[in-house]
């Protein structure tokens, strides 16, 4: 389940990208698993300031977060620690499939994490039309997971901390800067027509991201989006506040 794999995801493109083969009905799917207890909805508004400290009460127990801007409030959705449980009980494989997040975490970085499905999404889409098959979606929690574990095994074999430092980096295909691991927000793996396998770093740039952070991100090779204001999410580079910009990467 996407849910749980991402923190949070908006709910609106959360129903857009549900299988048809799924269901008939996004908003009945979503009603259902919220009745079952499986799923909560949260109410953000851009950089929320403060985590409301409540468990899984009650099936549709929704919480509002108060934030710092009058924009209008964005409904997202997170994994309950019942859901969480009720997939692992499913055989779902946490090492194989990636680490769940039950619960709402980060509020700081809700607004840009709710996101990262729909650059996700877009991607994928975009690669599918060049012709890619097998394409795999690993949030930047799984991945550093996955870095930190090869990275212990190393050492543990006998490296140094820094050769085992570096040689996870290079297992996974990880930009050093300034000695430290530069992590995408997601990463896609695919394959083409021809056999050959590939992979691409995504970044999700918001408001938050300082000139010196966005220039670090593109000399790591990674592709960036941008959210606006209103949780539009295009492909580019540079400022998504900048309207030029805005208008740009739409055209790409």
């Amino acid at each position: 389940m996407q849910i749980g794999r991402y923190r949070t995801i908006a709910i609106d493109d959360f129903k857009k990208h549900l299988p048809k083969s799924l269901c008939n009905s996004p908003v009945h799917a979503v009603r259902a698993l919220k009745e079952l207890g499986l799923i909560r909805s949260h109410y953000i508004q851009p950089h929320a300031v403060r985590e409301v400290k409540k468990r899984d009460a009650g099936p549709v127990s929704d919480t509002r977060i108060k934030a710092t801007t009058k924009a209008p409030s964005l409904e997202v959705i997170v994994l309950t620690h019942k859901g969480a449980e009720w997939l692992r009980a499913n055989g779902y494989d946490e090492a194989a499939a990636g680490k769940l997040h039950p619960g709402f975490a980060k509020p700081r970085e809700a607004f840009h994490d709710a996101h990262l499905y729909t650059m996700a999404q877009r991607e994928s889409e975009r690669l599918r039309s060049a012709g890619a098959t097998r394409i795999n979606a690993t949030p930047d929690s799984t991945l550093k997971a996955a870095l930190y574990r090869e990275r212990a095994r190393l050492f543990a074999d006998g490296r140094t901390e820094e050769q085992a430092h570096i040689e996870a980096a290079d297992t996974y295909n990880i930009p050093l800067q300034d000695g430290k691991y530069a992590l995408p927000d997601v990463r896609l793996d695919y394959d083409m027509p021809d056999g050959s396998h590939h992979s691409i770093d995504l970044e999700l740039i918001t408001d938050t991201y300082r000139d010196s952070h966005i220039a670090a991100k593109a000399a790591a090779g990674f592709t960036s989006y941008a959210v606006d204001k209103a949780g539009n999410v295009s492909r580019g580079g540079g400022s998504p506040w900048d309207e030029e910009w805005m208008a740009r990467s739409m055209s790409r």
